[in-house]
């Protein structure tokens, strides 16, 4: 059998519907996912990295549809996956300068 390794990194990235950072002084990491598989590795990524977060999931009742939010500490991420902390920080710094325009 072929052994495969995964990094947290790659689950976040992959499994991971979107994401945004909101706040200024402890910037919070918002994620999101779709499917009950996916936060299985998102729990088990966060889990690895010690990252605590709080997970809800959110239900549109008329729509039928589910979505599971993962909320984190931004900083947390910056040791452990460095290119999507890089990623989240630029898009961040986008977001901040079409918001205050």
């Amino acid at each position: 059998m072929k052994k495969i390794e995964l990094t947290a990194e790659w689950i976040l990235n992959a499994m991971s519907t979107g994401w945004m950072t909101e706040g200024t002084d402890e910037r919070m990491v918002v994620l999101n996912c779709t499917e009950i598989l996916e936060t299985r590795f998102i729990d088990l990524a966060l889990k690895s990295m010690g990252i605590e977060c709080e997970a809800q999931m959110m239900v549109d009742e008329d729509d039928e549809f589910a979505c599971w939010q993962y909320r984190f500490n931004f900083e947390k991420l910056a040791g452990h996956c460095q290119s999507l902390y890089e990623e989240m920080e630029e898009n961040n710094h986008i977001n901040s300068i079409i918001k205050y325009k």
